[in-house]
């Protein structure tokens, strides 16, 4: 399993963010005041993938997955990333952790 930790580099936080439909917090990779929340997400998935993580890492820290056999309702809020990869929502939240 990759730690989402062991891939930040200097001047960079970890941020929690939830899903609309979900009960998990997930995380990504950001620097701090960062506006671009796509961006961010789309790199963490990047350095998770380039990394040697696989989809399930990407499952257990992001909560992103690729869609195989969604219902076309279940996708038409998703978030979507990059590489075939979605958030099944939209996000409702997202906050840096103290550093």
């Amino acid at each position: 399993m990759i730690l989402l930790q062991s891939l930040l580099n200097e001047g960079e936080v970890i941020a929690d963010y939830i899903v609309a439909g979900s009960y998990c917090v997930w995380n990504c990779i950001t620097t701090p005041g960062n506006t671009d929340i796509a961006g961010a997400l789309e790199d963490t998935l990047h350095r998770i993938l380039e990394n040697g993580g696989t989809e399930d890492d990407v499952q257990e820290i992001m909560g992103a997955h690729i869609p195989n056999d969604d219902p076309d309702w279940m996708l038409k809020d998703a978030t979507y990333l990059d590489l075939g990869y979605l958030l099944p929502g939209p996000l409702l939240s997202f906050t840096e952790q103290p550093v």
